[in-house]
């Protein structure tokens, strides 16, 4: 893959483009398993690879994770979701002014597949023209606490049930003032 980061690693990438990489597991463009944090601002993640999840980005970390200003458009992920961004870790998550498009995904979560335990905040996003080979063409949530704030969530498919939003969570998820349309389920 791209970048990757372990033990009590902090991750600062910011005015970059992460293109082209190619995972044999997790995370083609990021993938941080740690105790640290990822921060990043104003990156483009565009056409990486994941042979199991997440294409763009794979968070586990235990730290805070922010991603700002950011693009994840043409990623893939063959064998699960989350093919722009997965996120599965007990920290923090916070997504700002970002958009996910064009990711493919085999499992659940076109765009964003969201597994933590800790909170995850999605903020004046777009998740849009994304796909899913199963739930969730946008996005998939399965997380504790769950915010969609001002996103836009359009054009998205999915070979299975919510072409949008897919939540399988039996925590809090909430959605305010976000756009829910045109996504299909097939």
């Amino acid at each position: 893959g791209g970048i990757g980061g372990g033990l009590a690693a902090d991750l600062v990438l910011e005015d970059s483009t992460v293109a082209g990489n190619v995972a044999d597991s997790d995370g083609g463009g990021i993938s941080i398993q740690s105790k640290g944090t990822m921060t990043v601002a104003r990156v483009a993640f565009l056409d990486n690879q994941a042979a199991v999840r997440a294409g763009g980005v794979y968070s586990h970390a235990s730290g805070h994770v922010s991603i700002e200003d950011a693009v994840f458009r043409g990623n893939r992920s063959l064998e699960e979701g989350g093919a722009g961004l997965y996120t599965d870790g007990s920290g923090t998550v916070g997504v700002r002014d970002s958009t996910f498009s064009q990711n493919v995904a085999v499992g659940d979560g076109g765009g964003v597949a969201i597994h933590s335990s800790g909170s995850v905040v999605i903020a004046d996003s777009a998740i849009t023209d994304n796909q899913s080979q199963s739930n969730g063409g946008g996005l998939e949530n399965s997380g504790m606490v769950v915010t969609l704030s001002r996103a836009t969530i359009t054009d998205n498919l999915a070979a299975l049930d919510g072409g949008g939003i897919h939540s399988s969570a039996s925590g809090e998820f909430t959605i305010v003032d976000t756009a829910v349309q045109g996504n299909t389920a097939e």
